[in-house]
């Protein structure tokens, strides 16, 4: 098991953030790596997802929604061939801060026989979080600051 997890607050309120992370139709706007995310919100339901890594791999995977809570969190798990093989559960949380901001978490955990070898595409992952979670910081504070 390896897991991978990006953490960036947020001046801007939860509601703002999550409005933000709601609105699929516009990540192509302004998310650099999920460039489609069909998504229904709708616990067992698979979905297409399309994302682009800093390296310029482009990932199709159909994963299975695990969990949706409004303004806090949603995981979702995909998977490549047999679970036993890999498996990754993908998160996002947002968390409400005493001062106004919004405290949010993206991260993923990898499992199955071949995440010892996948370090490369784990890390090139991970750097895409990075990436996205600045992308949404910059989104948000923007929408706040218009308000």
């Amino acid at each position: 098991m390896k897991e991978v997890k990006e953490t960036i607050d947020i001046e801007a309120p939860l509601a703002t953030v999550w409005a933000v992370l709601m609105d699929y139709k516009a990540y192509p706007e302004w998310n650099p790596t999920i460039r489609h995310l069909g998504m229904k919100n709708k616990v067992g339901k698979k979905f297409k997802l399309k994302l682009t890594t800093p390296k310029g791999r482009t990932l199709k995977v159909r994963p299975k929604l695990l969990e949706f809570k409004e303004k806090d969190t949603y995981r979702w798990k995909g998977k490549l061939l047999l679970k036993a093989i890999f498996t990754g559960e993908h998160y996002f949380e947002v968390k409400a801060n005493p001062d106004g901001s919004t405290t949010f978490v993206q991260g993923e955990i990898f499992k199955g026989a071949i995440v010892p070898v996948m370090g490369g595409v784990i890390k090139d992952l991970g750097q895409s979080y990075v990436v996205m979670n600045q992308a949404l910081k910059e989104r948000c504070e923007a929408i706040a600051a218009k308000s």
